[in-house]
Formats: structure tokens, sequence, C-alpha cells
């Protein structure tokens, strides 16, 4: 089978050009067997994002994603890691800042100040730390239904029906697009009178 070959514009003219084998100055790198570009034949590459990596070709991860190191600050996650005051035996526990203490604890709809502003993705234990997701997608829980709109309940879970007792704070926290994956989206909760 003949090799696969490309035009160039040269001069006005189209030119009949062969792929290179090695990176070289004003030439098309070469395909491999799949149609994707060969990376070994690349002046550079860059998948870390460390100083000296400037004006290299960034590649995507396994998974197809870029790596966090190639993400400039302020377009990652909005997260922070913090310290938690209160046991989170359960993954997905939407969290308040306690300014007491200094540290995260499970948001309730009993108590105005005590309101979700954060999530965490996975179960801690006190005086350890862990992320806190101040958006996103909380994909750490479990029995919702998908179309739903919930809301904060009690020890930090999430509810599909608002409290009514006076006192009660009604926090909208996110709308649920599977059984397990709540978009986290809150409103400044309301205190019912």
């Amino acid at each position: 089978m003949a090799a696969s070959k490309f035009l160039k514009l040269v001069n006005g003219t189209k030119t009949e050009e062969a792929p290179v084998t090695t990176s070289a100055a004003d030439k098309i790198p070469a395909l491999d067997g799949s149609g994707l570009l060969n990376t070994n034949m690349l002046n550079t590459t860059a998948t870390g994002g460390t100083a000296g990596d400037e004006n290299k070709l960034g590649l995507l991860d396994a998974a197809g994603k870029w790596p966090a190191a190639m993400i400039p600050g302020g377009t990652d996650a909005n997260t922070a890691v913090l310290t938690v005051k209160e046991g989170m035996a359960s993954p997905g526990a939407f969290v308040y800042f306690d300014e007491t203490d200094g540290g995260v604890k499970k948001a309730v709809n009993t108590d105005g100040a005590k309101q979700a502003f954060g999530y965490a993705l996975t179960a801690a234990g006190f005086d350890s730390t862990t992320t806190i997701y101040f958006e996103g997608k909380n994909t750490a829980l479990t029995g919702l239904v998908a179309g739903k709109r919930y809301y904060l309940g009690t020890a930090g879970v999430a509810t599909a029906t608002p409290p009514t007792a006076a006192g009660s704070v009604v926090q909208f926290l996110g709308v649920a697009i599977s059984t397990t994956t709540l978009v986290f989206e809150p409103d400044e909760g309301i205190v019912l009178a």
C-alpha cells in the first residue's frame, strides 16, 4: 500500500507532500494507523504545566481531559481543603462553616446561621481535613429522584420536601439529575415566620 500524501500550497501551486517521519519546520506530522497525530513526532509535548513548559503542546490524559496541572489558576474546581469539626460518616454531606470552631460542620435547616455553602464527596472524621466543593455535581448521594428539586434537611442531608415549621430554613440546594447526583446551586435560605 502506498504511503499517504498531502497537498501543500507552494507559491500558489498545489504541490504533493509526503508525510514526515520526524518533526521538522514547515512539515506536516504523520498520522498513526488510527488517524491520530503521532505524538512521537512532535518537537515537545507537555502534560505537567511546570516552569519550562511554555510554548509546548499540551496533551489530554487517558480520560480525554486536560491534566489539572495544565489548567490555569482560577479555572479549576471551586474547592478548598478545610478542617472537619463534626464527623461526617456519610459522603455527600452538605456543610456550613462554623466561625467559632474554624471548620466545617453539617448544615441544618433549623438555624439560619447553619445554611449549606458546600459539600464533601467523602466521609470525614472529627478534626480531619477534607475537600469541600462550593459548586458542581454532588455525586455521593443516594435515593434521589431525577428532576426533583432538593432542599436542605437536617444533619447535612438533602430532602425533596422543604420544611414548613416556623423558624425553619428553606434553602434550595439544587436539582437531581440521577439517583446519586445533585447539581449544587444553592439559594440563600429563607427563615420561616
